[in-house]
């Protein structure tokens, strides 16, 4: 196995305020990058989070964003989250 398999398999980063890391996202992975805030610590994002996330996130297509849904398709906010730690989506999603 090569080294970038591995990491591909059994790494995820995450991340708060990195828009370099999100220009490589197809070096990395999207499948391997998760954003976070870091709330309620002081150097989280709070209460800037969805505006930081939006700027860090501009021009990145839809389906690689992925917010979570019922299904969670693998994204950079909320999706990946919710695989790894295996988040039943569908209990925490609060209909529209």
């Amino acid at each position: 196995m090569l080294p970038s398999d591995f990491f591909r398999r059994n790494v995820v980063l995450s991340f708060q305020e990195d828009a370099i890391g999100i220009r490589l996202r197809d070096v990395i992975g999207v499948d391997n990058m998760m954003w976070g805030s870091d709330y309620p610590h002081s150097e989280s994002t709070f209460p800037r989070s969805r505006k930081i996330l939006a700027e860090i996130l501009e021009g990145v297509p839809d389906d690689e964003q992925a917010k979570p849904a019922p299904d969670p398709d693998p994204g950079i906010a909320g999706g990946n989250t919710a695989r790894v730690y295996n988040f039943d989506v569908a209990r925490l999603t609060v209909p529209a």
